[in-house]
């Protein structure tokens, strides 16, 4: 069993990023998911992206990369990968990664997360790992924002991460706007009109 006091989580340097897309995140996610790690690297240059591990006595165990904003209504941020490295998964690892999201990204407004959407996926396998990982979301804190997005004709969730600050709950509109601009960043001009149709429950 894992031990939280053995865990500790540190930005990943250019070279590890590369490591973990090419030996974990490529076999983690569906091709249709998988932003090109070109588009990745072009936003963390730019200071749009952020990319972390978390390692149990140096061995990496887990990863998470998000999409950096800033814009009007404060500091935004998405979820825009994270897993568990196969051998750790039901260890508690993920759990503690996501309580620690507030103290990792310090003055942030609003966390968002995309989750496949269950109730639109007709493969009855597939269906099952996407509730589980709806599920987990749910369990850890995330709330859903009942807006459905199909982006590059995959159907998403949108979930947002409790912020214990007193601030004001986003609204539709904003989380609409914050998370169309995550997408805007890395696309060419003229690319994005088409790729992202929202609905709702």
């Amino acid at each position: 069993m894992i031990q939280t006091d053995d865990l500790r989580v540190q930005k990943l340097r250019t070279h590890a990023v590369r490591d973990v897309y090419r030996k974990y995140l490529r076999n983690d996610f569906p091709r249709d998911e998988r932003r090109p790690l070109r588009h990745m690297m072009r936003m963390r240059r730019g200071g749009r992206y952020e990319c972390y591990g978390v390692f149990c006595k140096s061995r990496l165990v887990c990863y998470a990369f998000f999409i950096l904003a800033a814009g009007e209504q404060g500091r935004r941020c998405m979820l825009d990968y994270f897993a568990v490295l196969p051998e750790m998964r039901s260890s508690g690892i993920g759990a503690w990664f996501l309580s620690q999201m507030e103290r990792l990204l310090p003055q942030t407004d609003l966390i968002l997360a995309e989750v496949e959407d269950p109730d639109r996926e007709a493969d009855p396998d597939k269906k099952a790992v996407q509730e589980r990982r709806l599920k987990f979301y749910m369990q850890n804190g995330m709330v859903d924002t009942g807006i459905r997005a199909e982006t590059f004709g995959v159907p998403y969730r949108i979930l947002r991460a409790p912020l214990p600050q007193k601030k004001p709950e986003a609204a539709r509109e904003e989380i609409c706007r914050t998370y169309e601009g995550f997408y805007r960043l890395p696309l060419k001009k003229g690319m994005f009109e088409t790729c992202i149709r929202f609905t709702e429950f």
